[in-house]
């Protein structure tokens, strides 16, 4: 072989080769799952936007992520999803069409499911189960209704009216505790202060009062009393009075 020719196959086979590589490295840095999420991200575009199908694409890219094994980029398309169904939801009921807000609802409440996020998926269940209700629709309503009960017994979570008078009850049991003790503690009191006033008395002796004040009380000191005189200095005295000039 012409030597010429030699060195232009080996070159032919190395681009063969370099275009090969190229092409498989961008196609695992562009899979059908990132393609989902572009056509997601452009259905929700103005002035139309079309927020029940990019639900729709965000759950599709959520499947694919989790298919390859991507958790953290399945849990943000499910998060996504959910997010575009409650918006396209409110819409919808604003438009007057019940029915396709419900399965907004409920495609939603599948999402936070995935998630792990039980109690906003039952929350998003019963916005659907009202929506079908609104609607008429009672056998779809039913079928909702099924699914919320499954995903009590099976979480353990109370249903939402059940939580609500179960607070309210222990609440008034609270407060009815508290004014029967306050209660007793005023009774206790108003009888340990009437007993000691009653022992009090009891105590008390008769007749020590006030001491009673005497008619005649003076603080003067009586006056000092006069002797009797013996004959021998009255007739002294009569004497001097006699020959006194």
């Amino acid at each position: 072989m012409n030597p010429s020719k030699k060195s232009l196959t080996y070159i032919i086979i190395g681009l063969m080769f370099i275009a090969l590589t190229v092409t498989i490295t961008v196609a695992q840095e562009n899979s059908p799952c990132d393609s989902y999420m572009e056509r997601a991200e452009g259905k929700t575009e103005f002035p139309y936007p079309d927020y029940f199908g990019a639900g729709e694409e965000y759950l599709l890219a959520a499947g694919c992520y989790e298919r390859e094994g991507d958790q953290e980029k399945a849990e943000e398309a499910y998060a996504e999803a959910a997010q575009k169904f409650k918006t396209a939801s409110q819409n919808l009921v604003q438009g007057g069409d019940y029915r396709q807000a419900a399965e907004s609802y409920e495609k939603a409440a599948t999402a936070y499911e995935s998630l792990g996020e039980i109690q906003k998926a039952i929350e998003t269940y019963q916005l659907s189960l009202s929506r079908y209700r609104d609607g008429g629709l009672a056998e779809e309503a039913q079928r909702i209704q099924g699914i919320i009960d499954d995903l009590e017994e099976e979480n353990g979570v109370l249903p939402t009216e059940e939580i609500n008078y179960t607070a309210i009850i222990g609440l008034i049991s609270l407060i009815a505790l508290f004014l029967s003790l306050s209660l007793l503690i005023l009774i206790a009191m108003a009888n340990a202060s009437s007993t000691e006033e009653e022992s009090e008395e009891k105590e008390e002796p008769k007749g020590l009062g006030e001491p009673k004040t005497t008619k005649k009380e003076t603080t003067e000191t009586p006056e000092k009393k006069t002797k009797k005189k013996s004959p021998r200095q009255r007739a002294i005295e009569k004497l001097r009075k006699k020959y006194k000039p």
